[in-house]
């Protein structure tokens, strides 16, 4: 359980750290492009990496099948919801809907894994959601407007992000592998997403620069780190305890912001955000 709690926590690190560095690409980017590079560059990683973690491991083929459903749509099909969440509605917006993303996790869990859920966590998620919203919501957005269509996009992206965490613990039972189920994952995850893209946008439409394409991969790189150690958590401990915790990137984006961003400043709404996310998580673990 400690390991479980342990590899989470580093995983949502490594999602924070993932965001910061997209914040540096899309300077240099369009987010369809980025995307084009970061989960190819991991992908790649991870088969570079294949013939020493997985010599010797028995294949489980149910299992790859589940590991492969997962990467049709996680990370590929999210990325492009969150694309266009944040085109159509605002990252602020689009981020606190987004928040949710451990309800539907622990929902799955319950459901499909017959999971037990504890006053404990169901106390810590509801503190740890809503702290997650107070740190993303900004009131300054509340007067944009956005269709009210809109919301299916981050919504969809949530329901995906806990489909794929209850979707991954069932292959891992199969097959207690993370880096297989890792490996599977980003492989179909290339084919997925540069189908839609090319359908979407044309693959030949995209600009690419060399500080975007560095910025980029070291986004997949993160990314690619974090999903292992989300799938890690997972192999020992039940999603819903995992799923919480991973869910609380925006913490390590925030205080990595404040590092490299000194002009930022702290509100009130974000200290009480953090205060209940900090809560939530010790109230889970419990």
């Amino acid at each position: 359980m400690v390991d479980s709690f342990l590899f989470a926590g580093l995983a949502s690190a490594c999602f924070g750290v993932a965001i910061v560095l997209t914040r540096f690409g899309l300077q240099e980017m369009h987010p369809m492009a980025g995307a084009l590079v970061s989960i190819p560059s991991a992908t790649v990683l991870f088969w570079c990496f294949t013939p020493m973690m997985l010599e010797k491991v028995d294949w489980v083929f149910p299992a790859l099948g589940i590991f492969a459903v997962v990467g049709l749509f996680y990370p590929a099909m999210v990325t492009l919801l969150v694309y266009e969440a944040n085109l159509r509605m605002g990252p602020t917006v689009a981020a606190t809907i987004s928040s949710i993303t451990p309800l539907f996790a622990i929902i799955g869990a319950i459901l499909f894994l017959k999971e037990t859920l504890t006053p404990f966590i169901l106390l810590g998620t509801a503190g740890i959601v809503a702290g997650l919203m107070l740190i993303s919501w900004n009131r300054t957005s509340q007067r944009q407007a956005w269709p009210k269509t809109a919301v299916l996009f981050p919504l969809g992206a949530a329901v995906l992000r806990g489909g794929a965490q209850t979707l991954a613990k069932m292959g891992l039972e199969m097959q207690p592998t993370p880096y297989v189920a890792g490996l599977i994952g980003y492989t179909t995850s290339v084919v997925s997403i540069l189908l839609v893209s090319h359908i979407r946008f044309g693959l030949g439409h995209m600009a690419y620069t060399w500080r975007g394409v560095r910025w980029f991969m070291s986004v997949g790189i993160a990314n690619g780190s974090a999903v292992l150690l989300l799938y890690m958590a997972l192999k020992t401990g039940n999603v819903v305890t995992v799923a919480p915790i991973a869910a609380t990137f925006p913490i390590f984006t925030l205080l990595i912001s404040l590092l490299f961003f000194r002009h930022e400043n702290i509100a009130l709404q974000t200290i009480g955000g953090v205060a209940l996310v900090v809560g939530g998580v010790v109230v889970v673990s419990m």
